[in-house]
This record gives structure tokens, C-alpha cells and sequence, in this order.
């Protein structure tokens, strides 16, 4: 699973993220800093990244975009910690990875993890 982080997540997180195996970057290492939301999206499809929010925008964008791609995985916990991010990476990132690949979209909060596949309508 190859992940971009939203400017809205600590560019922090991307370090845990490859700590912990995983393919990351951070929309500041690809020059996306201050991007209109859509032209995130059309690089992640693009880039065959999954994008890591805690902006409702994006979900928004695929719902009425009708596309399969990117996956999107959205934070709905408020402010997110480095602690409680690597928590929650270690404990369910591992279950998103086939959901990811197959265009999904996935909320986490306090209520847990929902899953939702991509498109929503045709």
C-alpha cells in the first residue's frame, strides 16, 4: 500500500509510516503543499497512492467523482497524536492493505473502522 498524507497530518506520521514498513510520503515531498483538493486526488490516481485525510473533502470528491481510485483512508478522531497514529497503524493498517488496492473508501473513529467500496454510484 503506497500512502500520501494529506497536509492536514503531521509530516511526522510519514516517519512512523515507513518505520513500520510501510510506503509513505507526505504531500510536502512532492511539491502538493497548498493544492487544491481535486489536483491531490488526480496525482494520487495517478501515483497509485492511497491518500490519509482528516478532511472530509476528499471522500466528497470520489463520492461524486464516480471513480474506483485512490482509496482514501479518513482520521475522524479530532486532533491525532504521534502515539495514538502509530496506534492505530499498528493494530489496523494491516487489515486496509486489500481494501486500499481494490478502491475503498475507509473512515476510522472513535466507533471503529468503516469500509466502503469505490465507486459509490455508477
Amino acid at each position: 500500500m503506497n500512502l500520501l498524507l494529506d497536509e492536514n497530518l503531521l509530516p511526522s506520521f510519514r516517519d512512523i509510516l515507513l518505520s513500520l514498513g510501510y510506503s509513505a510520503r507526505h504531500v510536502y515531498d512532492v511539491g502538493l503543499d497548498q493544492t487544491p483538493d481535486e489536483d491531490i486526488v488526480a496525482f494520487a490516481r495517478k501515483s497509485g497512492e492511497t491518500i490519509l485525510t482528516n478532511d472530509l473533502d476528499f471522500s466528497r470528491i470520489m463520492a461524486l467523482s464516480k471513480e474506483e481510485f485512490p482509496s482514501i483512508i479518513t482520521f475522524r478522531l479530532g486532533a491525532i497524536n504521534e502515539a495514538l497514529f502509530r496506534e492505530i497503524v499498528v493494530y489496523n493498517f494491516s487489515d486496509l492493505v486489500e481494501a486500499a488496492e481494490q478502491g475503498h473508501l475507509m473512515t476510522i473513529d472513535e466507533g471503529g473502522i468503516r469500509v466502503r467500496k469505490l465507486p459509490l454510484y455508477k
